[in-house]
C-alpha cells in the first residue's frame, strides 16, 4: 500500500512522494522514475506531508514515529518522540511535584 502526497517545487515541476509498507520513502519524477528513497524508518509509513514552504516532510509511520527531513539534503533532521522523551524528562519532576496541577497534568508525560 503506498500513500501519496504532491509537492510543486518553486520551478513548477510536480514530484510524488510515497511511503509505503517496506518502511520507505520514494521520491519520484513525474514520469515515475525513481529520484531517491529514504529508509530510516521502521515500520510501515502511513503518511508524508510537506510544509507550506516546501523545505520540509514530514512522516510518519505504524509504530507511531514522526520524523522530520530536510527537502534540500534530504537529511532526517529530527524525530518528534526523541523531542517529546527529551521534553518531558525535562519537565517530569515539576509534573510530578507541583501541587497545583490538575491531576491529569501530572500525567502528562507518563509512558513517555
Amino acid at each position: 500500500m503506498h500513500l501519496i502526497s504532491w509537492l510543486v517545487t518553486p520551478t513548477i515541476i510536480p514530484i510524488t512522494v510515497t511511503g509505503s509498507s517496506d518502511a520507505t520513502i520514494k521520491f519520484w519524477n513525474r514520469d515515475g522514475q525513481l529520484l531517491t528513497t529514504l529508509e530510516e524508518h521502521k515500520d510501515r509509513v502511513m503518511l508524508v506531508s510537506f510544509s507550506p514552504d516546501g523545505n520540509s516532510l514530514a512522516s510518519t509511520s505504524v509504530d507511531g514515529a514522526v520524523k522530520l527531513w530536510n527537502l534540500k539534503d534530504l537529511k532526517l533532521t529530527s524525530e518528534l518522540n526523541v523531542l517529546l522523551k527529551k521534553s518531558c524528562d525535562w519537565v517530569r519532576d515539576y509534573t510530578n511535584t507541583n501541587q497545583k496541577l490538575e491531576p491529569r497534568d501530572r500525567t502528562l508525560c507518563d509512558g513517555i
